[in-house]
């Protein structure tokens, strides 16, 4: 009886043994193949291991998809850097080619003055840009302030006078000041990119507007909007 009751007890745990090997050589299998981990088995210990390394490999997978979108985003920023950077300089490389040529005084003293605005334009635009790099670091604090929106807005529209005349916007700014309190640097940010982009995607019409309540508007029609 004691014989027989060994034998059965061998071959129970020849069988444990067997299902225990199957189930790693499967989890193995799933985890080389980077799989959810499915357990066949009835038993808390791998049940807690599988959902602890499931939960490594969900976390494992939003870190890459987070890596390949910032990775997507800091070329979408480069561009536009890029792109804000060349408009100034094409534009002072101009009027170097036409003060060159020029001997008439008012027309020199006309394109030295353009020159320098354009200058000091693409000076603050580096300082933006560092600044940004600021904001964007984890010790940095945002200032906050009472800050004019409506001088922000009017300094932007004339820093990108030549290439809105081109498209005859309609414009409606106050005539005095329109105070909020904010970042003076993200909101120069986030009113440039907005015309900026109203400028590069316009057909033919754009309209700005800076009410008195602080509320900055701005419209333009496009064709390159798919749906």
């Amino acid at each position: 009886m004691m014989y027989l009751l060994l034998v059965l007890l061998n071959i129970i745990l020849a069988f444990s043994l067997f299902s225990w090997k199957r189930q790693i050589c499967e989890i193995t299998k799933q985890i080389s193949e980077n799989k959810k981990l499915r357990i066949s088995l009835s038993n808390k210990q791998i049940e807690k291991l599988a959902g602890i390394i499931n939960e490594k490999k969900h976390l494992e997978q939003k870190t890459n998809i987070q890596i390949i979108q910032e990775k997507e985003q800091l070329k979408h920023s480069i561009a536009n850097i890029s792109h804000d950077l060349r408009t100034p300089l094409t534009s002072i490389q101009g009027y170097l080619t036409l003060l060159k040529d020029c001997e008439d005084k008012e027309e020199q003293e006309h394109y030295f003055s353009v020159i320098q605005a354009k200058t000091d334009y693409l000076t603050e635009l580096v300082q933006i840009f560092y600044d940004l790099s600021l904001i964007e670091s984890d010790d940095y604090i945002l200032g906050i302030e009472k800050i004019d929106v409506n001088r922000i807005v009017t300094d932007c529209l004339i820093n990108k006078y030549n290439e809105l005349k081109e498209l005859s916007p309609t414009i409606k700014i106050e005539n005095a000041p329109v105070w909020i309190t904010g970042n003076a640097v993200a909101c120069k940010r986030i009113i440039d990119n907005l015309v900026t982009n109203a400028i590069r995607y316009s057909n033919d019409y754009i309209e700005i507007v800076m009410d008195a309540d602080g509320i900055f508007t701005v419209k333009n029609t496009t064709s390159e909007l798919k749906i």
